[in-house]
């Protein structure tokens, strides 16, 4: 986030099975190749990122989820 180059700009890559999270991510930061450009430069610092909306898709719901066994990561990976 920030501009291109900025002195405490972050570089960062984020997974995520949200439509909405990508549209909103599209609004706050930069994207396309000139990132694509820094990293590959540095590719030791970057922000890993990974988000789920949390619920199986409509096609895949015959799969058992055990509430017992959940797992939440938020925020850098």
């Amino acid at each position: 986030m920030g501009p291109i180059g900025g002195p405490i700009s972050k570089v960062g890559i984020e997974l995520t099975d949200s439509p909405y999270v990508v549209a909103s991510m599209r609004i706050m930061t930069r994207m396309g190749k000139e990132v694509l450009s820094l990293l590959q430069k540095d590719d030791s610092n970057f922000i890993r990122a990974l988000h789920s909306v949390g619920l199986p898709k409509p096609e895949t719901r015959e799969f058992m989820h055990s509430c017992r066994d959940q797992m939440v990561l938020s925020g850098p990976v």
